[in-house]
C-alpha cells in the first residue's frame, strides 16, 4: 500500500511541478494568507528570532520583515515543487552564476574547494543545478529526511544534474578516501550544531550563537580554498549566485579566524535583505553552558 506522502507527491506535487513558475506564484500568494495570516505557522518563533536579531526595530518594522519572510517562504515552497521535474532549459533561465571563473581557477590548479551556503534566498535552486554551472563536481552534505518518500524525491531532485549527496554520517570517510573528480563541497554553515563538541561561540545577529567547526576543520586538513556563495534575488523567480573568496590558504589562518569570517559574511548577506533568511528555523536552541 502506498503511503500518504507518496500519494501526495504523485497526485498533487508532481503534476504541479509541470506548471510554469508564474502560475505557481498564484498558489504562493494564496498559501501566504493561509500560512501567515490564518494558521500562523511558527509565527511566534519568527517574531522572537526577528525581535532578538533586530532590537533597534519597532514592532511595526518587525511585522514588516516577518510579512516579507512569509511571502518569500511560500514562494520557496512552490519553487521547490517546481524543481521536482526540472530541466536544463528551465533552470538556465531562472538561475545564473555571475563568476564561475573563480572556481575554474582552482579546478585548473587541481584543487577541490569548500562552498559556504546558508538557508538564504532560493538555496534549493543552487543545490539542484549548480553542477551545470561549474567544472568541479558539486557535493552536498545532508541528513536523510524522516519521510522515505520525500527523502527519495529530494535526493533525486538534487542529483538530477550529477551533483553528489553525502550523508552526514559518511562525510569523514568520503573526505579521507577522496574522489576521482575535483569537488566543490557545499557546507550549510548557518545550521545549529547537532553535537556539543567542536563548537565555536560567537555573536551572530545580536545573539550568542554556536557554530560548527566543520568548515575550518576540513579546509585546513585538506588545504581547500573556502568560498562564500552570495545569493541575490534579482526578481521573483530569478536568482544569481556570486562566488566570494574567503581564503585560498586556510592552513595559514589563525585558529577560529576562518570560522569567524564565514559567519560574518553570512550575517552581512542576511542583513542586506533579512526577509530572505529562514527565520522559522530554531537557530538558537543550543545555549552556552554557564
Amino acid at each position: 500500500m502506498h503511503s500518504v506522502a507518496y500519494l501526495v507527491y504523485i497526485l498533487i506535487l508532481k503534476p504541479l511541478s509541470w506548471l510554469p513558475l508564474s502560475v505557481l506564484y498564484i498558489l504562493s500568494d494564496i498559501a501566504y494568507v493561509l500560512v501567515y495570516k490564518i494558521f500562523g505557522y511558527r509565527r511566534s518563533v519568527v517574531i522572537e528570532n526577528l525581535t532578538k536579531s533586530f532590537p533597534e526595530k519597532n514592532n511595526e518594522e518587525i511585522k514588516n520583515v516577518a510579512s516579507g519572510f512569509y511571502h518569500f517562504f511560500t514562494d520557496m515552497m512552490v519553487e521547490t515543487v517546481w524543481l521536482f521535474t526540472l530541466t536544463e532549459k528551465r533552470i538556465h533561465k531562472h538561475f545564473k552564476v555571475k563568476n564561475p571563473e573563480l572556481l575554474d581557477k582552482y579546478y585548473e590548479a587541481g584543487k577541490s574547494v569548500i562552498l559556504i551556503l546558508g538557508h538564504y534566498n532560493s538555496w534549493e535552486m543552487v543545490l539542484s543545478s549548480l553542477n551545470l554551472h561549474v567544472k568541479h563536481n558539486v557535493a552536498t552534505i545532508y541528513i536523510p529526511l524522516t519521510s522515505k518518500t520525500f527523502d527519495k524525491v529530494f535526493y533525486k531532485m538534487r542529483t538530477l544534474f550529477g551533483s553528489e549527496m553525502i550523508a552526514k554520517k559518511d562525510f569523514s570517510k568520503r573526505m579521507q578516501e577522496g574522489h576521482d573528480n575535483l569537488s566543490a563541497i557545499i557546507f550549510g554553515a548557518d545550521q545549529s550544531p547537532s553535537i556539543s563538541k567542536n563548537i565555536y561561540w560567537t555573536q551572530f545577529l545580536n545573539q550568542d550563537t554556536a557554530v560548527a567547526y566543520g568548515v575550518e576543520k576540513y579546509a585546513k586538513k585538506f588545504d581547500m580554498p573556502v568560498i562564500f556563495t552570495k545569493l541575490t534575488r534579482e526578481r521573483r523567480g530569478y536568482n544569481t549566485a556570486e562566488f566570494v573568496l574567503i581564503t585560498e590558504n586556510p592552513v595559514d589562518e589563525p585558529a577560529d579566524n576562518l570560522t569567524e569570517m564565514h559567519v560574518r559574511m553570512m550575517e552581512d548577506q542576511i542583513l542586506s535583505n533579512p526577509q530572505y533568511w529562514l527565520w522559522s528555523h530554531k537557530r538558537w536552541k543550543k545555549k552556552r553552558d554557564a
